[in-house]
C-alpha cells in the first residue's frame, strides 16, 4: 500500500494506491491515527488506485468513520476502484461513506467551511 495526504481547505484527501493485506494493516492504522490526532475529520479517500482492503483494513476505516462524526466530520469516497466499491456495496460500507465521482464533488459534499451534523 502506499498512499498520500493532501489537505484542500479544511478537508484531507488520503489518496491510497496499491491493495491493503495483512501487512500493511498497521500502516493503514498509523495513516488514519494521524489524522485522528490532528483532529481532521473531514477526510475524502480517493479509491481510484485502491486494489483491494482486507476485513481488518474495513474495520479500521469503519472505526475512523465513527470518530470522524463524533469529531464533527465525515468520511467520504472517491472513485472508489470495482473492486473496493463490491466490497463496501456488500458490507454495507456505502451507507456510512458515501462515494463520488470526482474530487470536486467529494470537497463540496462537506460545504463551505462549516462542519457535518
Amino acid at each position: 500500500m502506499e498512499f498520500s495526504v493532501d489537505a484542500h481547505g479544511d478537508v484531507e484527501v488520503l489518496a491510497l494506491r496499491g491493495p491493503i493485506h495483512a501487512e500493511d494493516n498497521d500502516k493503514f492504522a498509523e495513516v488514519l491515527d494521524g489524522l485522528r490526532k490532528r483532529q481532521r475529520y473531514r477526510v475524502a479517500i480517493d479509491g481510484e488506485k485502491l486494489d483491494y482492503m482486507n476485513s481488518r483494513a474495513l474495520g479500521t476505516l469503519v472505526a475512523f468513520s465513527r470518530d470522524a462524526r463524533i469529531g464533527g466530520g465525515r468520511v467520504v469516497m472517491i472513485r472508489p476502484s470495482p473492486t473496493v466499491s463490491k466490497i463496501m456495496k456488500s458490507s454495507g460500507l456505502l451507507s456510512l461513506m458515501p462515494a463520488f465521482d470526482d474530487l470536486r464533488d467529494a470537497i463540496g459534499s462537506f460545504g463551505e467551511g462549516r462542519k457535518e451534523d
